[in-house]
């Protein structure tokens, strides 16, 4: 073959040469064009796809941030309130006077922690539609956030360090529960009912939140208390969430968390397995302040 090539004219040889290399340069713009219109169609299709979702998750946080902010800011008050008044027993009495007009304070704390694990548990449900990955950092945090205030009333890893047994049931809740005690707070609407048609609703049977009515109601002013450590790791997880995303009335003062820890909160029993609670729900970044503050004391 080689010799036949060679034995041709040099016009002849240079005819097949060029109509080789035509030939070639076709081919390689041809497999070129094909591999290129499929990734760049691939790659446009990402990246609407990418812009889409992270659109439409801003969308359904920006119609929900409202009320699961001013939620937060009530229960906020309570817990607030809750530092300084814990002494007076309010929230303790006995079940069969949890009805009484003048026991206001359990029913408002039931109320109001109710009312902001519903919004939680209500934006979570509303973005499960959208792929989170690809969420921008600080709306991805937001998710993390909602998804940590039901975990930390569900896990009982975080009360090891008081010796919590595994097959205890009376200082945490179970996942599947919280949606039953949230929902006890809508009408048949599905609208959030005003604390005066929750007092009304509990005169007729409360049996649905009655766990919660007692998670409250036997919290101890004492710091071996696991509902009070648990309650006040979520506090200082609160305050975090509605210093970064609330309004500026929502918003609570670094000295002024810091004081808080520092005269309330440094005794709290848990801090290592909060700690590692935080880590298992990738929040350790976004309480790192708050988390040396409290191993500093």
């Amino acid at each position: 073959m080689i010799k036949f090539f060679t034995d041709l004219d040099f016009k002849v040889q240079s005819a097949i040469i060029g109509g080789l290399f035509s030939t070639i340069i076709f081919l390689l713009g041809w497999l070129f064009k094909v591999f290129h219109d499929k990734y760049s169609l691939n790659f446009k299709l990402n990246k609407e796809f990418t812009f889409e979702q992270k659109k439409s998750i801003k969308q359904e946080i920006a119609k929900t941030k409202t009320p699961i902010l001013n939620a937060g800011e009530e229960l906020n008050y309570r817990l607030w309130n809750f530092i300084h008044n814990i002494g007076e027993n309010w929230h303790s009495i006995p079940q069969d006077k949890w009805l009484e007009p003048k026991h206001y304070y359990l029913r408002t704390f039931v109320y109001r922690l109710l009312v902001f694990i519903y919004w939680s548990l209500e934006i979570e449900k509303s973005l499960t539609h959208f792929d989170s990955t690809v969420a921008d950092e600080k709306d991805l945090n937001y998710i993390k956030y909602l998804k940590t205030f039901k975990n930390i009333f569900c896990d009982t890893m975080i009360l090891r360090d008081l010796d919590y047994a595994n097959n205890a049931t009376t200082n945490h809740f179970y996942k599947n529960d919280l949606l039953t005690y949230a929902n006890f707070i809508k009408d048949e609407n599905g609208d959030v009912i005003d604390y005066d048609k929750f007092y009304i609703k509990l005169k007729d049977n409360y049996k649905d939140i009655e766990k919660v009515f007692v998670y409250i109601n036997n919290i101890e002013n004492d710091v071996e208390d696991k509902s009070l450590n648990v309650l006040r790791c979520f506090h200082l997880l609160l305050i975090q969430f509605l210093t970064i995303y609330g309004h500026d009335y929502q918003k609570t003062d670094k000295k002024k968390t810091y004081k808080l820890i520092e005269e309330h909160y440094h005794n709290i029993k848990i801090k290592n397995n909060f700690n590692t609670f935080l880590e298992r729900n990738k929040m350790e970044g976004e309480m790192k302040a708050i988390l040396r503050k409290l191993g500093n004391n």
